[in-house]
């Protein structure tokens, strides 16, 4: 719990509810009575192991590789500073193997975004409208959430990217809410961007931004903002009324990432868009290519034969 402490005065609020999380739920009930100098590598792999096959919470189950790997990334930082305050010794994680996470986010296909965005511009709602900002300008659900108007230029045709919404555990012991709403900056400063606004949807933001003040937010039409999950859960609602496979809202983001490529849109500007610390991470994670791409770029080596 020094460690958690420390890390009170040196990182976000929604990062600290995070390691909290981990620490007291998956950390301390396994190796919580075992002093720091005397955990080894068969002690940290026995856990991984049991974590990765019964350290779901909920049901006992696997845990995802994503939420594996962050235990693994807290364990790493818990010893480096054990090692700063003389408590251990150096221990190394470079021998634990942990598989990728696996990238099960699809991205929509042509026909299928199509469908879902002649939907979208038949039925203008406020949500709706972010909807077709993810789609096209690669909003995360929690950005969207937190936009107002006031981080709109209409004038200039561009969105300000300042910050995002989430609900997080409470770690104030003393209050009866489990969790809380933060509205916070963006998980990382290459987050915080400007993003341009096509034509297409300038138009449609200039037809529903008449007598909103700054505060209001986009997804409501009032100073009331809208949860990611609530809004996740409408996102489904209105797949399921089009007849679309159901995907997780991010899945836009991917689609929208996609399609630039396929556009061929410079990779740096797609990268600063998107808010990614490197190219290779939008290369890597959120690029899905399509077989029409693949024989396409196919032809392009054999067209001077």
């Amino acid at each position: 719990m020094d460690w958690l402490s420390h890390m009170e005065y040196n990182a976000k609020q929604s990062t600290i509810a995070k390691y909290h999380h981990i620490v007291t739920k998956h950390i301390i009930p396994t190796l919580g009575n075992v002093l720091v100098a005397d955990i080894d590598y068969n002690k940290v792999n026995a856990f991984i192991k049991e974590q990765s096959t019964s350290g779901n919470l909920v049901n006992k189950s696997a845990l995802s590789s994503k939420t594996l790997k962050d235990i693994v990334c807290v364990l790493k930082q818990i010893f480096k500073f054990a090692q700063t305050r003389g408590y251990a010794d150096t221990f190394s994680f470079e021998l634990l193997k942990l598989k990728a996470p696996p990238k099960d986010l699809r991205a929509l296909t042509a026909s299928e975004q199509e469908i879902l965005v002649q939907y979208l511009k038949e039925h203008i709602t406020y949500e709706n409208v972010g909807i077709l900002l993810a789609l096209f300008m690669g909003f995360r659900i929690g950005e969207l959430c937190a936009l107002q108007w006031r981080d709109v230029d209409i004038q200039n045709s561009l969105i300000q990217v300042s910050k995002t919404l989430q609900r997080i555990q409470n770690t104030d012991k003393d209050s009866a809410k489990k969790t809380i709403v933060i509205i916070d900056t963006p998980k990382s400063l290459k987050s915080v961007r400007i993003i341009p606004i096509p034509k297409f949807i300038q138009d449609i933001l200039i037809d529903i931004y008449q007598n909103h003040s700054g505060e209001d937010y986009i997804l409501t039409g009032n100073a009331h903002y809208m949860e990611p999950r609530k809004y996740q859960y409408k996102f489904k609602k209105r797949l399921k009324q089009i007849g679309l496979k159901d995907i997780n809202f991010h899945a836009l983001r991917h689609t929208f990432a996609t399609r630039a490529v396929e556009q061929e849109m410079d990779i740096k500007s797609l990268s600063e868009v998107l808010g990614h610390a490197t190219v290779s991470f939008t290369l890597d994670r959120y690029v899905h290519s399509s077989i029409e791409l693949k024989r396409a770029g196919m032809e392009k080596l054999v067209a001077c034969y």
